[in-house]
């Protein structure tokens, strides 16, 4: 099939502008994964590009370790079972994102949004969250042990038997999260607010509390 054609002139262009922007993503996509540069600044990029590029790398998810893919739009992108490890992810919006069972450990993902996204069974150990997004995340199961949690905001989070433990969580909001048989264990919780929190049999044991807001949280069962 033709996809360029000539006009009277001599010159030479594509027969649709959607073969054109396939390209560029393609092209961008490319020099991603060979040589770990961009060619274009993702934000100079139009509607149709980002479409094509959101399209090539959920078809990738099996090998985006390591990538820059900072600032990107991802919202609502499937990357399920995905391969991020070590990723920049760095204010990427991934709001509403299917990323459960994803490798993202040691991934960078200070100030990104994940509200709303599925993070269920996620490996996220080590990984920085700080400043991130999380409210009404489901981040049931998922490993967040030894991750940079500073000032993130997990409100209404479903974090039922999430590991956490080492995990800085200093300043994190937490106010009304489910943390229901989740391991804190040696977490550091400094100034974090646990308002209204379900903590029932969460283990909290050498958690730092000092000037947590505790008040409404349910603690039955705890281990502290």
């Amino acid at each position: 099939m033709m996809i360029i054609n000539r006009d009277h002139a001599g010159n030479y262009k594509f027969i649709h502008k959607s073969f054109m922007e396939y390209f560029v993503a393609e092209s961008l996509y490319s020099h991603l994964i060979k040589d770990k540069t961009r060619i274009l600044d993702y934000s100079s990029l139009n509607k149709e590009m980002k479409f094509f590029l959101n399209q090539i790398i959920t078809l990738n998810k099996d090998k985006l370790d390591a990538l820059d893919i900072s600032n990107f739009d991802l919202s609502q992108i499937d990357l399920s079972s995905g391969s991020l490890n070590q990723t920049n992810l760095n204010q990427t919006n991934l709001s509403g994102a299917n990323l459960s069972g994803a490798n993202l450990r040691s991934a960078n993902l200070r100030s990104a949004d994940l509200s709303g996204a599925n993070l269920r069974s996620a490996n996220l150990r080590s990984a920085d969250l700080s400043g991130a997004n999380l409210r009404s995340a489901n981040l049931r199961y998922a490993d967040l042990s030894g991750a940079d949690l500073r000032d993130a905001d997990f409100s209404r989070a479903n974090l039922i038997c999430t590991d956490l433990s080492d995990g800085d969580l200093r300043d994190a909001n937490l106010r009304d999260a489910i943390l229901r048989g989740a391991n804190l264990r040696d977490a550091n919780l400094r100034g974090a607010n646990l308002r209204d929190a379900n903590l029932s049999g969460a283990n909290l044991r050498g958690a730092d509390l000092r000037g947590a807001n505790l008040r409404g949280a349910n603690l039955r069962g705890a281990n502290l």
